[in-house]
Formats: C-alpha cells, sequence, structure tokens
C-alpha cells in the first residue's frame, strides 16, 4: 500500500516539475515577446514611466540570465537568439551557472556554452 503512494507522490511531483517547467517556458517567451522584463497590466504593477526604459529589451539581448530563486535552476534555453538561464540559489546547495558568451568549435562555429556547477 505504502509503494502505492510512494507511486502517486512521485508521479505529482514529476506533473509538478513538467507544470512548472511549463510556466517557466511561458514567462519566458512571454519576456523576449513583450521586450519588458516586466510585462504585466498597469493594474498589477504600477509603472514609474520615468524610469522604465530601464526594464525594456529592445534589442533582444545576446543572454537573459533571471536571477528568481523560486524557480529551480535551469541550464540554457535558446529563444529566438536569446540563451535565457537561471542559476538558482547559491545559497540553497551550493550551485551556480559558468556562462561562456563565445566559443568556437573546430568547424569555426561561434556558439555560447552554459555549465552548471556546484562547490562539494
Amino acid at each position: 500500500m505504502s509503494n502505492y503512494h510512494q507511486d502517486d507522490n512521485d508521479a505529482s511531483q514529476d506533473k509538478a516539475t513538467t507544470n512548472n517547467g511549463r510556466m517557466v517556458d511561458y514567462a519566458i517567451q512571454t519576456i523576449l515577446d513583450q521586450g519588458h522584463l516586466c510585462p504585466l497590466q498597469l493594474l498589477s504593477a504600477p509603472v514609474f514611466w520615468q524610469y522604465d526604459y530601464a526594464l525594456r529589451l529592445y534589442p533582444t539581448p545576446d543572454a537573459l540570465i533571471i536571477g528568481n530563486n523560486h524557480v529551480d535552476q535551469f541550464n540554457s534555453v535558446c529563444v529566438g537568439g536569446c540563451d535565457v538561464m537561471n542559476p538558482g540559489s547559491f545559497s540553497l546547495d551550493s550551485s551556480f551557472v559558468v556562462y561562456t558568451p563565445v566559443e568556437t568549435n573546430n568547424d569555426m562555429e561561434i556558439t555560447s556554452n552554459v555549465e552548471l556547477s556546484q562547490i562539494d
């Protein structure tokens, strides 16, 4: 009986992880499509128009690093030529991200590289 509940628990965690991953994908897509770091309605996030330009993402950047400790650490997701990553919370598990913006390989292709690292 306890194995059954364990399997249900694992399945619900996988589903939550999948849903969380989808929400992260939607959030990233919304931020990049809107071209703004705070793509919310005026009623939910009032705007101080004098400094709103600082939150705009035009032109689309080459890399966007989202520092959110409420979302699991994720590796680089390339959306429209923009590498998006979340290093997670260093204080929780001593993990961090090493981002190399330009790297060439043997075929002389220019790419970026993201490495997830952890201090043991």
